[in-house]
């Protein structure tokens, strides 16, 4: 199949939306990291360490949004 990928950015926050038409999954929200010898398992774990949203939709594919607020910089 394919995947979308469409980036979004704002003053404040930058989005990133994946959409793609498969079969989508039910995220298991309460993913924990797998241990290190796991060869899989790291994405949804990896997804909620880096952004400060992530929210999983699926019905005739499967769309994930990712936001990440964006902190003001300070100049010195």
């Amino acid at each position: 199949g394919t995947a979308t990928l469409r980036l979004k950015m704002y003053s404040d926050r930058f989005v990133a939306v994946v959409e793609d038409s498969g079969s989508g999954f039910v995220c298991p929200f309460e993913a924990a990291m797998p241990p290190a010898s796991s060869r899989r398992g790291r994405g949804i774990p990896m997804m909620k360490l880096l952004m400060d949203e992530v929210r999983f939709d699926s019905g005739g594919g499967c769309t994930v949004t990712l936001v990440k607020y964006l902190r003001p910089t300070t100049a010195h």
